[in-house]
């Protein structure tokens, strides 16, 4: 597999960080999307990073199609496995040890918003899904 991506891009980053998690070799190349002449054009109609050319020639091009791929076709176990889903709502909760701040976030953002859920008369629940992360809020139809 290559990876075609440009250093300053969020969503290379966020793929960059599922190879990382994933253990899963991967070429790098760099390239500038500027040029009309460069890689992404060849592999992605849309001429977007990141691209990721799979060893068959097949390319996957929205940083989403990538990361659920990757998560898929790794032999280790799921982003966020189905028997600690909910305990993303716990605070300052992180599902690996190896979690500090400095990773981003201060494991607050989904108790707060279930709280609010909740404190309108509604729910945030987290569902399985095979594209990572998937979240249901629910509120109630507010009377005219």
């Amino acid at each position: 597999m290559k990876l075609l991506a440009s250093p300053l891009s969020p969503y290379t980053r966020k793929v960059r960080i599922v190879l990382a998690e994933k253990r899963i070799e991967c070429e790098l190349e760099m390239v500038d999307v500027a040029p009309a002449e460069n890689p992404v054009n060849r592999y992605n109609p849309l001429g977007k990073i990141p691209t990721l050319v799979l060893d068959d020639g097949t390319a996957l091009y929205d940083s989403r199609v990538i990361v659920e791929f990757l998560d898929n076709v790794s032999p280790f176990s799921r982003l966020i496995p189905d028997d600690k889903r909910d305990r993303v709502f716990g605070r300052l909760v992180r599902l690996q040890q190896a979690r500090d701040r400095d990773s981003g976030g201060a494991g607050l953002g989904l108790p707060l918003a279930r709280a609010l859920a909740r404190a309108h008369g509604g729910e945030l629940v987290a569902e399985p899904s095979t594209a990572g992360a998937r979240f249901r809020l629910t509120l109630p139809v507010a009377e005219a």
